[in-house]
């Protein structure tokens, strides 16, 4: 089964029972990937990035100078967290820092961060891991289905169509669509 006509078939005989267990598998695969990718920590990342880069003629020549590089963005970090923390401290009782200025020391914070790099890399092994979630989902997919009663689950789905269903057609007036082709619209973004 591959990613997008696995799920399709499973939710074909299944229902949305196949969609609820494919979701909670994905909700609990992002994270371990993202665990995963923090467990191996920043040095390591840069220097397996590094030698990647490399492969394509780009890089560092040594994995020492990506450790230094890695021990500098760790001590800018620090720096600019004890001028955070400074700014703070230094502000009068009464002065409230504006929301430009906090977002602005925060976004230097992530910047200079591993976190994004973390969460891309995650998301990657996430994606690349569908070979995994798809038959996992198929094995899982009957029983759940048993346990959970498909009317509950088709209740569910049915509120949330009425209710996008309510949210596009207040859209939809205001924007001079008729009730047709509002159906037409929503049944084919739904049923794809």
């Amino acid at each position: 089964m591959s990613g997008q006509n696995g799920i399709k078939r499973l939710m074909s005989k299944y229902g949305y029972s196949a969609l609820v267990v494919y979701i909670g598998v994905t909700v609990v695969s992002l994270p371990s990937c993202y665990f995963i990718v923090d467990s191996v920590g920043e040095e390591k990342i840069s220097i397996l990035l590094n030698r990647g880069k490399r492969v394509f003629g780009y890089g560092e020549e040594s994995d020492d100078i990506v450790r230094k590089r890695v021990e500098g963005r760790r001590l800018e970090r620090l720096e600019l967290r004890n001028q955070y923390m400074g700014e703070l401290k230094e502000q009068d009782e009464s002065y409230e820092m504006s929301i430009g200025e906090k977002l602005r020391l925060k976004w230097d914070l992530l910047k200079t961060s591993p976190i994004l790099t973390e969460l891309v890399l995650a998301y990657g092994l996430h994606k690349s891991l569908i070979f995994v979630r798809i038959p996992l989902t198929a094995a899982i997919t009957p029983a759940i289905a048993r346990v959970l009663p498909a009317r509950l689950v088709n209740r569910a789905v049915k509120t949330a169509k009425s209710s996008l269903n309510n949210t596009l057609q207040k859209s939809s007036l205001n924007n001079g669509l008729n009730k047709s082709s509002l159906n037409n619209n929503l049944n084919n973004t739904i049923n794809n």
